[in-house]
């Protein structure tokens, strides 16, 4: 019981001294090395949990995205109508599951992604969607009535997806399981289907 107590009584003892007992407080540290650990324990009760190993975060491998291939073209047999409630008025959102990948090595998924409009309008973009980060990036467009119906973007670059917005829905819905990707085929059941489930991350 007397040595739980006493090193708090020690602490509170060098502290109320100040400079007049730091010479006292040397002989002590050579005299009782033990109390003093005690002592650090009692001062930082949750000294025990620091982590004490030799990692470095910042010797990682940093994370790098692999090549990007452009997949084709989103043919209209291909896209499947999505039922998402972000989506401004009179706009609708369609997916190209032939066509949709998520990398072995950098997570990305990536998948032609289709909007139209009530009016006629159509513009298609080939995306990618990374669920540790909550980030997209459009690597190229696509709209059959201009002169170049695909078009590369000429600097593509990872943007934060917003909240409350058709991308997120579709992340959270679809794409990922909290920061990981669902497999392809786990995306496209439920881009098939609309239904929401919990199948294993990829």
């Amino acid at each position: 019981m007397i040595y739980n107590i006493l090193p708090n009584i020690v602490a509170a003892t060098l502290i109320k001294g100040g400079i007049t007992m730091r010479f006292y407080g040397f002989i002590f540290v050579l005299c009782f090395p033990h109390w003093v650990q005690a002592v650090q324990d009692a001062a930082d009760p949750y000294s025990i949990y620091h982590n004490t190993s030799d990692y470095d975060e910042n010797l990682a491998s940093p994370w790098v995205e692999h090549q990007v291939e452009i997949g084709g073209w989103p043919e209209d047999e291909h896209l499947t109508k999505l039922r998402m409630d972000k989506m401004p008025m009179n706009m609708t959102l369609y997916a190209d599951l032939s066509h949709l990948t998520v990398g072995n090595e950098d997570y990305v998924t990536r998948l032609w992604l289709a909007v139209r409009s009530t009016k006629g309008a159509y513009n298609g973009t080939y995306e990618g969607f990374r669920c540790a980060t909550g980030e997209y990036r459009i690597y190229a467009y696509a709209n059959p009535e201009r002169r170049e119906p695909l078009r590369i973007a000429s600097s593509p670059h990872w943007r934060k997806v917003r909240g409350k917005s058709y991308r997120h829905e579709l992340m959270v819905d679809y794409l990922c399981h909290d920061t990981r990707p669902r497999s392809p085929d786990a995306v496209a059941e439920r881009l098939n289907s609309n239904m929401i489930s919990d199948e294993t991350a990829y």
